[in-house]
């Protein structure tokens, strides 16, 4: 309790303890019923919780695969980091209240938080990070930088002159993908 006491002091009304509902999580619900004991016995602030990875539940499969390869694994390996036992799909109310129904303050306090989030995010802009490149990739950028092509020219001749920041994205990717397939 004097952990949650120090937090509590540091957040002050921005400071909640987690309770989810992962079964395929190895002591998962050993950890949320203990947590909910606490609760009751010291009154502190908990938010209903449930770790979502991909919206439809029909997304598993391709979330796999997705994670398998950031992870550097293939499919086939049976040793691979995976999430195909449980659901990690995005909850609806319904399914968040038939998990945590018997305790309103958790759901009511997801909805606390949601409103206390506050993002703007500018639709239909790149939003590339802009970076200075180092100085070596500045040199096989300029070595390599596509000049633009006249006006007149054909549309399916011209090429995109694309900025340094595009270009080192693209640079960046492709090395990676070289690295990892050894190419």
């Amino acid at each position: 309790m004097e952990v949650i006491e120090r937090y509590r002091s540091v957040f002050a009304e921005r400071f909640f303890v987690e309770l989810l509902y992962h079964d395929d999580i190895p002591k998962q619900r050993l950890v949320t019923e203990r947590l909910i004991e606490l609760y009751y016995k010291y009154r502190f602030p908990v938010v209903a919780c449930n770790n979502s990875y991909y919206i439809n539940k029909d997304d598993k499969q391709t979330q796999d695969i997705i994670r398998a390869l950031g992870t550097g694994h293939t499919i086939k390996n049976p040793d691979r980091p995976t999430l195909l036992s449980g659901d990690y799909s995005f909850s609806t109310p319904e399914e968040m209240e038939s998990m945590f129904g018997f305790l309103p303050e958790a759901l009511k306090n997801s909805v606390k938080i949601c409103e206390m989030v506050d993002i703007h995010i500018e639709i239909g802009a790149v939003l590339i990070p802009k970076y200075d490149l180092p100085e070596e990739d500045q040199a096989i950028y300029d070595e390599v930088k596509v000049k633009e092509i006249p006006l007149y020219a054909l549309a399916e001749d011209r090429i995109k002159e694309l900025s340094s920041d595009e270009w080192y994205l693209r640079y960046l990717s492709f090395k990676g993908l070289n690295w990892r397939y050894e190419a």
